[in-house]
């Protein structure tokens, strides 16, 4: 899939309409890392003459960083991340290098996708299409997350899940000691 092929996407995840949802996408602040990400791999991908790449190379890394410290969002070039990606809030998200994670899926602020162990070449994750990822989950290791699962705020999802799951944490549990004024 092309790149603007996949921008078409993420942006059709804010409204059909292609011209509105470019303009709300672009209030949103998630959508500025996604879109830096699509635009950024481009340039690293596609331009092969080697002083120009190497400006590029300098030019995207730098405005990784700066997407990075605004919107506390840190994608690598690196990732594999299908059209139809959205970020519904901003702040804490960090996907790892080698990350494959298909269309149409969506995340929340605070979640980690990405190594589990000290393995880097096979240790990450692989996520399927339509997949929802709740605030401050946890995605890691070499698992895959099949398509259409739903997975809960504050989970750490360590195991393959199959399609059509939904994961969800542990329900509290408020423990009582004998010598604390908390009950």
């Amino acid at each position: 899939m092309s790149v603007f092929s996949c921008v078409i996407k993420d942006v059709k995840r804010y409204d059909q309409k292609v011209l509105y949802g470019f303009v709300i996408a672009l209030t949103k602040i998630g959508f500025w890392a996604v879109l830096n990400y699509r635009l950024g791999k481009l340039m690293r991908e596609q331009i092969k003459i080697p002083i120009l790449k190497q400006i590029l190379w300098f030019l995207t890394g730098l405005t990784r960083l700066v997407i990075n410290i605004i919107t506390g969002i840190d994608i690598p070039y690196s990732a594999n991340i299908g059209g139809g990606f959205k970020i519904c809030h901003f702040g804490t998200i960090f996907i790892s290098s080698k990350v494959v994670i298909g269309d149409n899926c969506t995340i929340h602020q605070g979640v980690t996708i990405g190594k589990g162990g000290h393995n880097t070449e096979t240790d990450e994750p692989v996520i399927g299409n339509d997949v929802f990822i709740g605030a401050n989950a946890t995605v890691i290791g070499a698992i895959t997350i099949g398509s259409r699962v739903r997975i809960g705020s504050n989970v750490c999802c360590y195991k393959s899940i199959n399609d059509d799951m939904t994961v969800v944490a542990n329900r509290i549990r408020v423990i009582k000691h004998e010598n604390s004024s908390v009950t």
